[in-house]
């Protein structure tokens, strides 16, 4: 099985937690994308295969919440060196708190 180098857990902050607006897979999801930060690309790089299998839903729900989160402005997606590259924007969690 190929994994991308990560821990047995992940850490899921306080702020995630307490978003009424985020799904509960969708609070395991952004703390997965936090978690796989990548210094060299400043985000995640994680393809829709790793999370598929790590999360065990199907490519269409990663679309969703991918969607989801980068239309109600959770995280920015843009490309370089054909990566993908997830990045969270924490001001929007400190809207509601």
């Amino acid at each position: 099985m190929n994994r991308i180098n990560v821990s047995d857990y992940i850490k899921i902050s306080r702020i995630y937690l307490l978003d009424k607006n985020l799904s509960n897979t969708e609070k395991i999801f952004i703390s997965l994308i936090d978690n796989l930060y990548n210094i060299k690309f400043d985000g995640c790089i994680a393809n829709n295969s790793y999370f598929s299998e790590i999360l065990n839903i199907k490519d269409r729900q990663i679309f969703k919440i991918l969607n989801k989160l980068e239309k109600e402005d959770y995280i920015t997606i843009t490309h370089l060196e054909n990566k993908r590259i997830i990045k969270i924007k924490i001001t929007n969690f400190f809207d509601d708190l």
